[in-house]
């Protein structure tokens, strides 16, 4: 979930394209925790399948290691808006301000520091040999399933979500540099065929989610040991092949071609995805708008989240947001 700029020539819109969507989703998913309704629920899971997934995925797809860049741009923020919600804690009667707890991200800051540490090992991804990168992104399967028997990790420092959605950064950053080298979906028989494979997979995946019960919550976060969610390999490794199936198809499905309003704020998504967080809690917690019934609620989440993407996700607001953090654009880079 990364802002990137480039010019009109080289820019991918359907990378923006796609991130809008996936911010929309992320957005709305969060309104949906504070509404009471069986048919939202399924709604709720079927997008936890996906949608953080794929923006990992896009991370990785344009992630280019840059020490300042991270820190200006992820751990900064992040240490920032940290403190003040440990310190809220603290005032108002919680645990000591150095407890553990500081070291567990607030709710949805938890994505700024997992993918700091992504970016911080890409130099360590950068290899050229097929083989090898093949190698390397098994292995972070292997290491995310083997992950799951750990109940030591968790919420602290998001390991559990940092090993969790390892595989799709890697996925990204290799799929980017592949499809350069093989023309990867470069043919319409081939985007056709994929697209139909995928959409084959999702349908299976939906399902699979809304007749089994077991697909919980928790097992959807990556937050939790298996012992933890009560899942187990054989569950994870179903959701990472419905991941996948999810990402080829907008790949594939989605146009590379700039779309008015959508393209720019999907453009824009890293600042939207900080502040939405607490835009959702003051909304949803602390003033309990949710009161009504499902239908009226998921409408006051549809429009709150446009609301949210607009106010947060236009070039004006992210250009302050830049500077604020010393961020400078170059018009011929695709971060």
């Amino acid at each position: 979930m990364e802002i990137n700029e480039t010019t009109r020539e080289t820019r991918e819109y359907k990378y923006d394209n796609i991130r809008f969507l996936m911010i929309f989703l992320v957005i709305i998913g969060h309104f949906f925790e504070y509404i009471n309704d069986d048919v939202i629920n399924d709604i709720y899971r079927i997008i936890y399948t996906f949608h953080i997934p794929t923006l990992v995925f896009i991370s990785g797809y344009f992630a280019k290691f840059n020490a300042k860049k991270i820190v200006q741009r992820f751990i900064i923020p992040l240490l920032a808006l940290q403190f003040l919600y440990v310190l809220y804690v603290k005032i108002n009667g919680g645990e000591s301000i150095f407890s553990i707890d500081s070291l567990k991200p607030f709710w949805h800051l938890w994505y700024l520091l997992v993918i700091a540490i992504y970016l911080f090992i890409t130099p360590l991804l950068d290899v050229k040999n097929n083989k090898l990168r093949l190698t390397i992104f098994l292995s972070s399967i292997a290491l995310s399933l083997l992950a799951g028997f750990l109940d030591c990790i968790g919420y602290v420092l998001s390991l559990s979500r940092a090993f969790t959605f390892l595989p799709f950064f890697i996925a990204g950053f290799y799929f980017k540099r592949l499809k350069a080298e093989l023309k990867i979906f470069s043919g319409k028989k081939t985007r056709l065929i994929a697209t139909v494979i995928s959409l084959v997979g999702i349908a299976l995946s939906i399902l699979l989610i809304l007749n089994d019960g077991s697909f919980t919550k928790k097992v959807l976060y990556g937050s939790y040991s298996y012992s933890a969610a009560n899942y187990n390999v054989g569950m994870k490794l179903i959701l990472y092949l419905s991941a996948f199936c999810y990402i080829v198809f907008f790949i594939n499905a989605i146009p590379n071609k700039k779309i008015p309003f959508i393209s720019a704020l999907g453009s824009n998504t890293l600042l939207t995805y900080i502040i939405h967080g607490y835009v959702v809690k003051l909304l949803g917690t602390t003033l309990g708008i949710f009161k009504f019934s499902p239908i009226v609620n998921v409408i006051f989440a549809l429009l709150l989240t446009i609301a949210i993407i607009v106010a947060f996700g236009n070039p004006i607001v992210s250009n302050c947001f830049s500077l604020i953090f010393k961020r400078r654009k170059k018009d011929n880079e695709n971060e």
